[in-house]
């Protein structure tokens, strides 16, 4: 029976006589560990979008609550922080998740230069810090401090 591999959406079929060495267990092994991780840390990202909501309401809140009711700057500085606490937060895990997909295809590409196959580009390779820190799935960070700057600039004159 003929091994089959997908190369970019193309079947090819490795000899009859093919049997996986310790090698290619080893790798394929790794490449799992490695997809379970990254599977984590794209779970934790969600999570810290989940948490920093949850810390903007509790902290605004109770931030109102010792102001009396009243704005303070207070208020806008807190709606400022937090948001970009938890971006940074956000950024390192994509950092780490983009780094883990470029161990990936160095680990898969092991393996296609070891049966002749084509190698893949690896994009993860370079620009990892600009790629974490400008990525869309970071823009729940970017709403709310623009949302918090439109109502300082709204509220500026009844601040106390």
């Amino acid at each position: 029976m003929s091994k089959k591999i997908d190369v970019k959406g193309k079947l090819r079929i490795l000899s009859d006589d093919y049997s996986a060495t310790p090698a290619d267990d080893l790798t394929w092994k790794t490449i799992d560990q490695l997809h379970n991780a990254t599977s984590n840390f794209s779970k934790q990202s969600f999570d810290i979008k989940k948490v920093c909501l949850t810390v903007e309401v509790a902290a605004l809140t109770l931030i109102g609550n010792f102001v009396d009711d009243k704005l303070d700057l207070a208020l806008f500085v807190a709606g400022l922080i937090i948001p970009l606490i938890f971006y940074f937060l956000d950024c390192t895990t994509y950092y780490y998740q983009d780094s883990l997909r470029g161990k990936m295809i160095k680990e898969e590409n092991l393996f296609r230069a070891r049966y002749g196959l084509s190698i893949k580009d690896n994009p993860h390779e370079s620009r990892k810090i600009f790629r974490s820190i400008l990525n869309w799935s970071h823009w729940i960070y970017l709403a709310l401090i623009i949302l918090d700057l439109i109502l300082l600039f709204v509220f500026r004159g009844v601040l106390k």
